[in-house]
């Protein structure tokens, strides 16, 4: 982003120079790299700064932090403050922040100096591919850590008075629409008008996200656009005169983007409406592109992380695909009414959806669709909300005809992305693109608009007979539309299958996913004690980000609530599975017989296997091995289905949570089994992971999946020991997050998420 705003100050400088030339045009040359040095300058300063904190945290340290309340949003067990000038204490050192979130349960101002004592916790980055990294999204807001609040010291009581009074006038709206229209409709609606996000139910939000109107949620350039031009209109009307409308716009829209908490979308359409305003009063003419490099610009010299912020780019991708329909609607002579509608919202698509398929692994089919019926009555849904708001403060009654309106067509927003939902294909899983396919797409997309520019100017420098081709509209629309399609199908078009392992953290649980040449997805497991909704917020954006929209064959261990907990809420979640496979010996108590009830109202066919049955497809084999009728012992961890994983020269053992019991009736009933790759028993656990059991494997790598700092002292030392003893490359989930088994070149290669690239020797060496 920082590239394209360069790109657009430099164009533009260049063709003032061009238009007035010599010495104003070697000054804003000088002025801009001046600027942008200045800008690298900052850049390299902030990130110092915050590597230098980042590198002294501990997490679960106890500290001391101290600074100004910039911020404060209520919560449903505590306050989240946000200090500015704010320090961490270090060794009886202050080290200083860019900006702390602090836990607290103590009312607090905003404006007051607090020091407050308690507990420090690191931000967190994904754990597996797809999952939300924590530490990417508040770093990118400006926030070094998050600091758990025990008690408060006011060092001043000092309030900024105006910031307060909005807070307090932001909680009595919010309440107001609480009680006029239910906590499903206020969710959304301070959402929309207040930029408050605690009452908002996931549900909806989900809703949203997948029918492609997430935008709307967002404070942009369309609550600007409402409330600033609405306003300056007004005063137009009235014949207040220019500079004092102006200003008067300027403060309604600053005291609005306080009021809905500021955001970077919200900054960046404030900023583009001020530079707005600023050239009428000077008697300029506004420019988009330059107003949009400007806004980037003090944007990341405020925060430099915010390059990395999803919302920030998707923002300016936005208006990059408003200004692109202006180049369209001319190329194409195309006016006013339904066609002009849907030209914009195509265009903000076709700018959008690559970075939407990169970020949320998934596209809304029908949204262009959905947006023209919702968009046109938006505006009205926030003249509502904010008109009843007012009302509301003066007279609660008043209020309550315009946020009934608004309630009414909140509902019918629901009801029509409901519908869409229901059509057939109405959201498309397509996996992380690959970035190269991201570039290639932007820059094919900016080449058409480029042609559609210059082949509507013949006087550009082009050729006579190019720009005679390039006025015959129908050829420009049909290429247009060729190229589109075209770039659409290959920046979305999925990788090649390949086989590949991939132990997932999950916390205290398992949960594998293995793919194999032929394209068969196979799960193993899925579940965790340790980690809240495993399915839904590290298994499932997992299996989106790989573009799994189906799981051929899910493979249970056993009915324990680590190992099969989050396939249940994938179930309930209608995740397509279409086989579930247990052991025929699976202990048949309630946890299983619920599972498999769900499995069969869902859809699911259900197999059990005997020892030895296996499942095999053109490049892999999976073999039950364990347990036997004659080795049933009627509980769950000692009957956990052991399979032998198989691909070409590979071999790897999952062993449920069998114990040394089961490991030495497996070693009865099969001998030497040397092994590639082996899935660590019972999480590493030292009552199983026997040495007399690995000395049979002898493997080459081993997993372990287990929680940090968890209560059953999973792996036991004795465990890795053993591991190590047998030469055993040893990679844990705690420490690696999601690990990466595949083969290349004849090598097993093994990735971890949150380490470097390990190769291993040679498979054949491993036979």
């Amino acid at each position: 982003m920082l590239l394209l705003s360069v790109i657009f100050l430099a164009w533009n400088i260049y063709l003032r120079w061009k238009k007035r030339g010599g010495v104003q045009g070697i000054v804003y040359a000088v002025a801009f790299s001046a600027i942008f040095v200045l800008g690298m300058i900052h850049m390299q300063s902030a990130m110092k700064s915050h590597r230098a904190v980042e590198s002294l945290l501990k997490d679960g340290e106890k500290s001391a932090v101290w600074g100004t309340v910039a911020k404060k949003e209520e919560g449903a067990k505590s306050t989240k403050i946000y200090l500015k000038h704010c320090y961490l204490r270090v060794e009886e050192k202050q080290l200083p922040c860019r900006q702390i979130l602090v836990y607290l349960n103590t009312d607090v101002s905003v404006g007051n100096i607090i020091y407050v004592n308690g507990t420090v916790k690191t931000l967190e980055p994904a754990r597996n591919e797809g999952n939300f990294d924590e530490k990417n999204f508040y770093e990118s807001q400006g926030t070094d850590f998050k600091f758990y609040g025990e008690n408060v010291q006011f060092i001043s009581r000092d309030t900024d008075r105006f910031a307060e009074f909005l807070y307090q006038k932001k909680r009595e709206v919010i309440q107001l629409y609480q009680k006029t229209m239910g906590a499903e409709t206020a969710g959304v609606l301070s959402t929309m008008v207040l930029g408050d996000r605690q009452l908002l139910e996931p549900e909806i939000k989900s809703l949203y996200q997948k029918t492609g109107i997430s935008h709307i949620l967002a404070i942009s350039g369309l609550h600007v656009s409402i409330i600033g031009m609405g306003f300056y209109k007004m005063l137009q009307k009235q014949r207040v005169p220019l500079l004092l409308r102006s200003t008067l716009s300027a403060v309604a829209i600053l005291v609005f983007a306080v009021l809905s908490g500021a955001g970077v979308s919200t900054k960046r359409a404030v900023l583009m409406f001020l530079l707005l305003l600023f050239g009428g009063v000077i008697g300029r003419s506004y420019d988009s592109l330059t107003g949009l490099a400007l806004a980037a610009i003090f944007l990341l010299w405020e925060n430099p992380f915010v390059y990395a912020y999803t919302g920030f780019i998707l923002s300016f991708l936005a208006v990059l695909g408003v200004d692109a329909s202006v180049i369209l609607l001319k190329s194409m002579d195309i006016q006013k009414g339904i066609r002009e509608q849907i030209c914009v919202s195509g265009c903000i698509q076709a700018f959008t959806i690559p970075v939407i398929a990169y970020c949320y692994f998934e596209l809304p089919i029908y949204v262009i669709f959905i947006n023209l019926l919702i968009l046109p009555t938006t505006g009205v849904v926030l003249f509502l909300g904010i008109f009843g708001g007012l009302l509301g403060l003066l007279y609660p009654v008043l209020g309550f005809l315009p946020l009934q309106g608004a309630k009414g067509m909140l509902m019918l927003y629901q009801s029509l992305c409901r519908l869409f939902l229901k059509l057939p294909g109405a959201v498309w899983t397509t996996g992380k693109p690959r970035l190269q396919r991201l570039i290639f797409y932007y820059v094919v997309l900016a080449a058409i608009l480029t042609w559609l520019w210059y082949g509507k100017k013949p006087q550009r420098k082009l050729k006579t007979e190019l720009n005679n081709r390039l006025e015959n509209h129908r050829l420009k629309r049909i290429a247009l539309t060729l190229f589109y399609l075209e770039l659409l199908t290959f920046s979305m078009q999925k990788e090649g299958k390949r086989f590949q392992i991939q132990v997932l953290d999950v916390g205290q649980g398992d949960g594998i996913y293995i793919e194999s040449d032929a394209g068969t997805e196979i799960f193993v497991d899925g579940g965790s004690v340790d980690v809240s909704e495993v399915g839904k917020y590290r298994i499932q954006p997992f299996l989106k980000s790989h573009g799994v929209k189906e799981v051929d064959y899910w493979f249970v261990s056993h009915c324990d609530a680590d190992h099969c907990n989050g396939l249940m809420e994938l179930l309930e979640a209608d995740v397509p599975i279409k086989h579930l496979v247990f052991s025929k010996y699976v202990l048949r108590d309630e946890a299983q017989e619920e599972l498999v009830a769900l499995a069969k109202r869902k859809g699911c066919q259900v197999l059990y296997l005997e020892e030895g049955e296996c499942f095999r497809d053109a490049s892999v084999r999976i073999q039950a091995m364990y347990p036997s009728e004659k080795s049933v012992e009627g509980e769950r961890n000692a009957d956990s289905l052991v399979l032998l994983l198989e691909h070409e020269a590979f071999r790897g053992l999952l062993t449920g949570d069998i114990g040394q019991e089961q490991e030495k009736k497996f070693i009865e009933a099969y001998g030497n089994m040397k092994i590639d790759w082996y899935k660590a028993a019972h999480h590493g656990s030292k009552t199983s992971n026997s040495k007399e059991f690995l000395e049979v494997l002898q493997p080459k790598l081993a997993t372990i999946s287990c929680g940090r700092n968890n209560s059953y002292g999973h792996p036991g030392k004795e465990a890795v020991e053993h591991m190590q003893d047998v030469g055993a490359e040893i990679f844990q989930t705690t420490e690696c997050g999601q690990i990466s088994i595949t083969q290349e070149d004849g090598k097993v290669c093994v990735r971890r998420l949150l380490k470097e690239k390990g190769v291993l020797g040679e498979t054949d060496e491993k036979k």
